[in-house]
């Protein structure tokens, strides 16, 4: 089951890193819910990448994002039209339009607001849409630039004789947070009773393995090696190895 679950996550990276022409040997994974430490030894070998920084609660890692993160509101309206029937002011309008709604979600004043317009243009004919962004009172000339901009650098070329079509206008406005970053993390006192050895089956046998809780964590270790938090479980392969970064992250990495 962990082999086969490995091998969807790993596909599931390789699609969003060499496939889109980036090595993963040049990036540093990281895994997050309750579960991500638990393949992280095997995602890094799997891709070939050299390292993994495991945040201090990869459990809650995305409740923490939500809370520190900064808010935003996105509004889209179909245009459907070619660009050289548009007026100077139809999109300025309508992002004017969007950004008095996005203030009104957010319960903000709008110079408060960081406003990033785009629509969403092709060719007539086409099915493939590009995302074109835009200043917030956009011009027919701008679009229209910035759209074969935009297109000539993916294909190399444009196609003039062809009308070009604004699809849909999209506006998303952000609220900065000014929220203070958390403090460094505070491990909790495990009290409950744990084994401090466990048999874990890797590699086609059983090995011998030792347990500790994360706060134990002080200085460099090796796998194989299971590290035990409230949120979550850690497993260093035999092969690995971990150490603390400051903050309460851990490195893992190839011994």
């Amino acid at each position: 089951v962990l082999e086969v679950a490995n091998t969807k996550m790993v596909g599931g990276l390789r699609a969003i890193s060499g496939q889109r022409g980036h090595d993963p040997r040049r990036f540093v994974l990281i895994p997050f819910g309750g579960g991500g430490g638990m393949h992280v030894c095997a995602l890094t070998r799997m891709l070939g990448a050299a390292s993994a920084i495991v945040p201090p609660f990869p459990g809650v890692m995305s409740a923490i994002g939500c809370v520190f993160a900064d808010l935003q509101h996105e509004t889209s309206h179909t245009i459907n039209r070619p660009v050289e029937s548009l007026g100077d002011h139809d999109l300025a309008d309508r992002i004017a339009a969007h950004v008095r709604e996005g203030a009104e979600f957010l319960g903000a004043d709008a110079g408060d607001l960081t406003v990033l317009p785009r629509v969403e243009m092709n060719y007539q004919g086409q099915t493939h849409t590009i995302t074109v962004p835009l200043s917030t009172r956009p011009t027919r000339e701008e679009v229209a630039k910035k759209f074969e901009e935009r297109y000539r650098l993916r294909f190399g070329r444009t196609l003039a004789h062809i009308p070009a079509i604004v699809e849909a206008l999209q506006t998303t406005v952000v609220l900065e947070r000014t929220l203070d970053q958390p403090a460094a993390p505070r491990w909790e006192e495990f009290t409950s009773p744990f084994q401090r050895r466990r048999t874990v089956h890797f590699g086609g046998t059983d090995v011998a393995t030792e347990v500790r809780h994360r706060s134990e964590i002080s200085s460099p270790l090796e796998g194989p090696l299971i590290i035990v938090q409230s949120d979550s479980t850690i497993f260093i392969e035999p092969g690995f190895r971990c150490r603390p970064l400051m903050g309460g992250a851990l490195m893992v990495e190839r011994s």
